[in-house]
């Protein structure tokens, strides 16, 4: 049986109008080259950026900035050759934070704290709604191997830009992204914070990922039987 060329789930189904949103499109009989398009009534609102990423996936960027709130019915088109159309498949809604605390705190970078990168460290901004957590086991055993898990997503509803951490092992403990390379490993990681499969240089609104990274306890009792890991 032949699949027809189509749009089955957009997810997410929604974004907020304060940005870019970018979807993730799933269906069949994708190729190379589709544009996409948002469409109510008389109103049209085309990709910037579509991701294509096989036959049943792609990724499409919207600029939402000021757009009317409302339903709209989300098209692929290959050329001029095929249209397919699912209807009522993506909403713009009021941008929401996920419920994260930022608002207009203080900015110490210049740029509008609605647009990406303005201020990482600061508490307003686009950059401030990727909610990191860092998971290490409390306690472990002397010489034993440790798994430390970064987790993050976007809980907000508009896309944020990909970010970078630093992860420290203040005791001087060797990690790596592999367990037979502890030995050989550093005392300071880079981290790039993307999402998994996803578009590049952006963590889509909803999207998340988790980064393991791995060390060994030491073999010895230190002096001090806490040992820090600190992530900048």
């Amino acid at each position: 049986m032949k699949l027809p060329f189509a749009v089955l789930n957009v997810q997410s189904p929604s974004g907020g109008n304060t940005g870019n949103v970018t979807v993730k499109i799933s269906g069949s009989l994708f190729t190379e080259g589709m544009t996409a398009l948002l469409q109510k009534g008389g109103t049209t609102i085309p990709a910037s950026q579509v991701y294509f990423t096989n036959s049943t996936l792609a990724y499409a960027t919207f600029n939402l900035k000021g757009r009317s709130l409302g339903v709209y019915d989300v098209l692929l088109k290959k050329g001029d050759t095929a249209t397919t159309v699912l209807e009522r498949g993506f909403s713009i809604v009021p941008t929401n934070n996920g419920g994260l605390i930022t608002g207009s705190g203080p900015n110490t970078g210049s740029g509008n704290g609605s647009e990406p990168g303005c201020d990482p460290g600061a508490p307003s901004g686009l950059n401030s709604q990727l909610v990191v957590e860092m998971v290490v086991p409390p306690r472990v055993l002397l010489g034993r191997p440790v798994v430390i898990l970064l987790n993050y997503s976007n809980p907000t509803n508009v896309d944020v830009a990909a970010q970078t951490r630093v992860l420290y092992s203040e005791a001087g403990l060797k990690m790596a992204f592999a367990q037979p390379d502890v030995p050989n490993g550093q005392t300071a990681l880079y981290l790039e914070l993307t999402e998994p499969g996803g578009p590049p240089g952006i963590i889509r609104a909803g999207g998340s990922g988790t980064i393991t990274i791995y060390t060994q306890a030491p073999k010895a009792m230190p002096a001090d039987p806490k040992v820090y890991f600190k992530l900048k």
